[in-house]
């Protein structure tokens, strides 16, 4: 029987908001390749993330593997975004923002 050395489809997928996600999971590309960098092994991705599959996670990091720039602008963005967010959510819920929506809704 021949082999069948057609190129594998790559796992990945970018959801609604933007987000590149494993397979058809809610992992996202980020966490894979953070453990990845942890110095995991594809199977303790596996572990971590059981709703992949060992194949897919291996396409994943061959993926990453041979698109270093790319993948290195793509999760610099993410951070970026994940900072300006997280920003965001504690200037909206400092202490004296807080303080002053309650004073004001107890004046009301």
């Amino acid at each position: 029987m021949p082999l069948d050395l057609r190129r594998p489809v790559l796992p990945l997928r970018r959801d609604s908001r933007g987000v590149i996600r494993v397979g058809s999971t809610r992992v996202t590309l980020e966490s894979v390749l953070a453990a990845y960098r942890e110095g995991e092994s594809p199977e303790g991705i596996l572990e971590r993330f059981p709703s992949l599959d060992l194949a897919g996670i291996h396409a994943t990091l061959a993926w990453y593997l041979g698109h270093l720039d790319e993948a290195e602008s793509y999760m610099k963005r993410s951070r970026e975004e994940g900072d300006a967010n997280r920003a965001r959510a504690v200037r909206r819920t400092s202490p004296s923002r807080l303080l002053a929506r309650l004073r004001a809704r107890r004046r009301r």
